[in-house]
């Protein structure tokens, strides 16, 4: 399954602009970072490690330390809590970072 992964994550993706032109890019494999974006394994990447957080999360007691619901939605999440707004953020950002996941800071 990983190696059918990384094939998948390795290919270029190509796009067809505006004038009908195709363009064949390589931004994902080159950054080493993401998936092309509509890409169809990002949902199962995203539910194998929104899975993970989420067990994570609970097996800590954040759940009931912060009053805290989790929305998530494929590759986004929401936090919703009750009580320490602040310390669920950094206890999010330390388990995505256990993960080996970056948290976009703009999208915070």
């Amino acid at each position: 399954m990983l190696r059918l992964i990384k094939m998948w994550l390795d290919a270029p993706v190509e796009e067809t602009d505006q004038r009908g032109r195709k363009t064949r890019t390589t931004h994902n494999r080159d950054s080493e970072r993401g998936t092309p974006q509509g890409s169809p394994i990002s949902p199962l990447l995203a539910n194998l490690y929104m899975r993970r957080f989420i067990l994570g999360w609970k097996k800590r007691g954040l759940e009931r330390r912060f009053g805290a619901n989790i929305v998530n939605y494929a590759d986004d999440l929401v936090i919703c809590c009750t009580r320490g707004a602040d310390e669920a953020l950094s206890a999010m950002r330390e388990i995505m970072e256990r993960l080996g996941l970056t948290v976009n800071e703009e999208k915070t």
